[in-house]
């Protein structure tokens, strides 16, 4: 089982067309951007590398796409 860095629940990617847990559905290309960056992380971790501060930003990606997704 693999352990997760905290603030991650699952390297699992988000898929196209996905409701979000706030009602936001992403463009693809936001969706493929949060990928990119969740991988980048799951890479890191496993290379046992502190990723605190891309979860981080993760997080700010994922708050702006929300608010952009929501409109």
């Amino acid at each position: 089982m693999e352990t997760m860095p905290a603030g991650i629940t699952s390297f699992e990617p988000l898929h196209y067309g996905e409701r979000r847990w706030n009602g936001a559905i992403w463009p693809s290309a936001h969706v493929d951007r949060y990928n990119v960056e969740l991988s980048r992380i799951a890479s890191r971790h496993r290379a046992g590398m502190d990723v605190q501060h891309l979860i981080n930003g993760l997080y700010n990606l994922a708050a702006g796409f929300d608010q952009a997704g929501k409109k």
